[in-house]
């Protein structure tokens, strides 16, 4: 069912796009497994490679590369930046007023 408002379903935009992320996955190393045995493999081990160099990143890098790594994984799955945290105000240097 379409949206009211004129664009895609909700529900059918991510579906598809998990639909389609699933059969790039699949399809990318089949396809060089096909044209070649030995050059499937290559691709499916530098998948696996890229996927186990962002993944440990996130868990095991510098602050600064580990947020890097979380957006991206962010970025790929098609969520939404967090908010950032709001920020105290600064504390009064002076004595408090009465």
């Amino acid at each position: 069912m379409p949206d009211p408002r004129g664009g895609a379903h909700p529900a059918l935009t991510r579906a598809s796009r998990v639909v389609g992320t699933a059969a790039a996955a699949v399809g990318t190393p089949a396809v060089a497994w096909l044209a070649d045995p030995r050059l499937g493999i290559l691709v499916t081990g530098s998948i696996l490679a890229l996927a186990a160099v962002v993944v440990l990143a996130a868990l095991f890098g510098s602050r600064e590369v580990s947020e890097r790594a979380f957006r991206l994984l962010r970025w790929i799955s098609g969520r939404a930046e967090p908010r950032p945290p709001a920020t105290p105000p600064p504390p009064s240097l002076g004595p408090p007023a009465p």
